[in-house]
C-alpha cells in the first residue's frame, strides 16, 4: 500500500495563483472558482482509500515491470498539474516507477508552466522530465512524443488533471506481466469539479461505445461478476 501524508511539497505556489475568483467582474468569475479553490489546497493531499473490499483479497506478482508515466498537458492549472505528478510520485512503488514524462503541447499563456515548472520538478520530483513541443500538436501526438522518451517496460498515459489512488499500479501491471499484448484501463472515479470531493464512479462496469461512438457504461455480465477481482474485457 502506498499512502501519502497531508502537507505541502516544497510549500510553494506560483505567483498570482491565490488571486480570488471574484476579483474579476462578469460571468467568468464563478467559473474561476474551482481553479482558485484548488490553488489554495495543498499540493500533497491524502484522500480516503476507496479500494473495493474484494480487491483487497487480490494477490499480485512480487516482480512487476517498470513504468514510464506520460502526462500531456496544455495550459494546465499549476496546482492541478502538480497534484497529478505528486500523487504518482507518492503512490507508486519506487522500484516500479522509472520516470514521469510531462509533455507540454505548446503552452504559451502561463509563465509558471515554463522554467518554474522545470525548476520545481528538478528539486522535488527528480524522476520527472518535461518534453516541449514547439507548437500545439494535439493530444495524440503529445502522447506519442512522450512515449518516444519512455525507458520503462510499460507506458502508462494519464490526464494532467487527475490523482492516482493507493495501490493503483499493481492491478494494471499484473495482467501485462501475464500477457504482454494486454492493454489495460483502470476504474476511473470522480473528483467533483466544484467541491473537489472524491467519490467512486461505480462498483465496476464495462466501458463500451454505441454505433454513434457515444461512450456507455455497461453492467458486468454474470460470469465477469463471479470472477472478480480478476480483470474483465
Amino acid at each position: 500500500m502506498f499512502k501519502v501524508a497531508g502537507g505541502t511539497v516544497g510549500g510553494t505556489l506560483a505567483a498570482g495563483v491565490h488571486e480570488s475568483p471574484w476579483s474579476a467582474a462578469g460571468p467568468q468569475a464563478a467559473s474561476r472558482l474551482p481553479a482558485w479553490v484548488k490553488s489554495v489546497l495543498t499540493v500533497c493531499c491524502s484522500r480516503k482509500d476507496e479500494e473495493r473490499k474484494i480487491c483487497a483479497l487480490k494477490k499480485y506478482s512480487e516482480r512487476l515491470p517498470t513504468v514510464s508515466v506520460v502526462i500531456p498537458f496544455f495550459e494546465e492549472h499549476w496546482t492541478t498539474l502538480l497534484r497529478t505528478v505528486v500523487s504518482v510520485m507518492h503512490r507508486s512503488p519506487p522500484e516500479i516507477l522509472r520516470q514521469i514524462i510531462l509533455v507540454d503541447d505548446g503552452s504559451t499563456m502561463k509563465d509558471f508552466l515554463q522554467s518554474p515548472l522545470e525548476t520545481w520538478l528538478k528539486r522535488y520530483v527528480p524522476k520527472a522530465m518535461v518534453v516541449r513541443l514547439p507548437y500545439r500538436r494535439g493530444l495524440i501526438v503529445a502522447r506519442q512524443e512522450g512515449a518516444k522518451k519512455a525507458k520503462g517496460d510499460v507506458i502508462v498515459v494519464l490526464d494532467s488533471h487527475c490523482e492516482v489512488m493507493t495501490n493503483w499500479l499493481p492491478p494494471l501491471l499484473d495482467p501485462i506481466l501475464k500477457n504482454h499484448r494486454t492493454v489495460v484501463c483502470p476504474l476511473i472515479d470522480v473528483i467533483n469539479q466544484a467541491t473537489f470531493a472524491y467519490a467512486p464512479q461505480d462498483h465496476g462496469g464495462r466501458g463500451a461505445f454505441d454505433w454513434r461512438f457515444f461512450y456507455k457504461r455497461l453492467n458486468l455480465r454474470p460470469h465477469e461478476q463471479a470472477n472478480l477481482p480478476e480483470p474483465f474485457p
